[in-house]
């Protein structure tokens, strides 16, 4: 997600969790700041308007989920610290997801490179290289790099050997 340019506050310095940047907690504090009011603590409807804007969009079940989480009193407000939760949170799940999303796109790819789908089966050199030249527009040295993973000099690769391939 893109989060802008924002002027460091104070209370931010410093502050990065494991899945947000120096740069993300800062606009996640102006943002929350913009919405504060001078206060300490944000509705979970302007916590929804915040993670709009910071590019995390969530649904409504979704941000009343995350809420209950890092709001044990229920008050259906977020201090800054639990906005941050919440951030960090929504950015870890689409991590996963991406990352989900990528497995399931190479597992495709090796599919319809003649492998089978539950990861067994091989995957012909010639029959790859013309299908990741024609189809996916991949110029690289395909040849040299698969007969380097093809250490039996069998002109195929098996999944764990695609995927070296592809990465």
């Amino acid at each position: 997600p893109t989060f802008g340019v924002f002027s460091c506050p104070a209370q931010c310095r410093g502050m990065t969790t494991p899945e947000l940047t120096q740069e993300e907690a800062i606009a996640c504090v102006a943002v929350f700041n913009a919405h504060a009011n001078g206060g300490d603590t944000i509705t979970v409807w302007d916590m929804k308007t915040c993670m709009d804007t910071v590019g995390l969009s969530l649904s409504e079940v979704e941000l009343f989920h995350l809420a209950s989480q890092v709001d044990s009193n229920t008050t259906c407000r977020a201090t800054l610290d639990q906005f941050l939760r919440i951030v960090s949170a929504r950015k870890r799940s689409l991590i996963k997801l991406s990352k989900a999303s990528a497995e399931d796109d190479m597992l495709e790819t090796f599919v319809a490179c003649g492998g089978r789908r539950n990861r067994t089966g091989n995957v012909n050199k010639a029959a790859l290289t013309k299908i990741l030249r024609d189809e996916f527009g991949m110029f690289f040295d395909i040849e040299a790099k698969f007969d380097e993973l093809d250490l039996n000099q069998t002109g195929r690769l098996d999944y764990s050997g695609f995927q070296k391939l592809l990465s």
